[in-house]
């Protein structure tokens, strides 16, 4: 199969997991899991382009167990930010972390960035991907950056 050489690693996935590779639920559809790709039994950074990987190595699909983390996350929002902890999946896209947000707080609309530190979190990513985790770990979403991909 071929992919786009412009999708980073995390886009190429998430096109996979769409067209050619099931989301891993239990019988109640909560999700067990994602999927990252390897090469050459090494773990492909998300943010890579598809277009720089070696052609004459082929691609293997990972299962991502989604580890269940404990997040503070603050919203940084007027009037004033809201911060709060709770547990989140770490194999669970950052875009539909950000729609559960903006749903259950009811943000107004506009582009939205999750960041990890001064880090963007592309909506691609999964929080597995930012490698070992401390037992607590910190997220901010703030309004008004876009990192699409």
């Amino acid at each position: 199969m071929r992919l786009p050489a412009t999708l980073t690693v995390a886009e190429a996935v998430t096109w996979l997991v769409g067209n050619r590779v099931a989301v891993r639920t239990d019988l109640s559809g909560a999700l067990l899991g994602s999927w990252r790709l390897d090469q050459g039994g090494q773990r492909l950074d998300p943010d890579a382009r598809v277009g720089s990987l070696n052609a004459d190595q082929d691609l293997e699909l990972r299962f991502v167990p989604n580890t269940i983390l404990h997040v503070e996350i603050t919203i940084v929002q007027e009037p004033a930010p809201v911060r709060f902890f709770t547990p989140v999946g770490g194999a669970v896209p950052v875009c539909s972390l950000v729609d559960h947000l903006a749903g259950r707080f009811d943000l107004p609309p506009g582009s939205w960035t999750l960041f990890h530190g001064d880090r963007a979190l592309s909506p691609w990513a999964l929080l597995d991907d930012l490698g070992p985790l401390p037992a607590a770990l910190a997220l901010t979403l703030r309004r008004g950056e876009d990192t699409d991909g």
